[in-house]
């Protein structure tokens, strides 16, 4: 979000002004009108919001609040925090957001679009596990909720929750592509990574509950070509045989 066009300028230098001064009625305005103007560069659109729809600094993936640190002089951080209480995105942003996404789309199949943005929100959130002792305690609140996007052998896509019937797929892929057209398999976008969302899967909130693929896997080594000793590697073999005796009489009179 960048490159505002000339009015998002003057809104900031309006803003700054505000900020120099030695009052501040300003901030009963702010708490009652949506007077912080917020630009999509990639939509081209500029409009207003309230100050409850903002914060400061948070992840990308969020819908219900706007992190505005990119789109303001940072020199206005003190004004948009200090003043106008406009705090950081904390993980309880990405739970509710998620929260309500699973409601919204309770006995519904998704899109991809909203697949993405499901995922990018379990990106961010794994991303809080790793730098935020508290996230912990905010993701137990997901325990239950589906919050997993799901690509079903029908080729939909549908949310479930942990315990629901899908496999978690090997990190390199390589099975999706065999199990895809029988079993439901969490669906990762083309350009992301499981590693990703590791974080969440790997917590203790959801690791237990989650089935992997792996499991449906059997490796089996088959042999091929012409049998050929290896005198060499049998030698040594030989060698080492009596030592390994002894140690496994040794571990038995233990």
């Amino acid at each position: 979000m960048t490159n505002a066009p000339t009015s998002f300028g003057k809104h900031t230098n309006y803003i700054r002004q505000l900020e120099n001064s030695s009052l501040h009625p300003c901030r009963d305005a702010f708490e009652r009108q949506p007077l912080i103007l917020i630009f999509d560069n990639e939509k081209r659109v500029q409009r207003w919001i309230g100050k409850e729809h903002a914060v400061w600094a948070g992840p990308r993936s969020t819908n219900s609040k706007i992190a505005i640190q990119k789109l303001y002089d940072p020199i206005l951080c003190e004004f948009f925090q200090q003043q106008l209480k406009i705090p950081d995105a904390g993980p309880e942003v990405l739970v509710v957001e998620l929260e309500a996404i699973a409601r919204e789309s309770f006995g519904k199949y998704i899109s991809k679009f909203e697949r993405d943005q499901v995922y990018s929100l379990l990106r961010d959130m794994s991303q809080a596990l790793e730098g935020d002792s508290q996230a912990h305690l905010w993701l137990q609140r997901l325990a239950d909720i589906a919050i997993f996007p799901v690509k079903r052998p029908s080729g939909w896509f549908e949310l479930c929750n942990a315990t629901g019937d899908f496999y978690i797929p090997d990190r390199k892929r390589k099975f999706m592509s065999i199990f895809a057209s029988d079993i439901s398999i969490l669906s990762i976008p083309a350009n992301s990574s499981l590693t990703d969302i590791l974080p969440v899967l790997e917590s203790n909130v959801f690791s237990s509950r989650l089935r992997r693929l792996e499991s449906l896997v059997t490796l089996d080594s088959e042999p091929h070509g012409r049998k050929q000793l290896q005198t060499e590697l049998s030698k040594r073999f030989a060698n080492i045989s009596p030592f390994v005796e002894r140690w496994a009489v040794h571990l038995g009179a233990r």
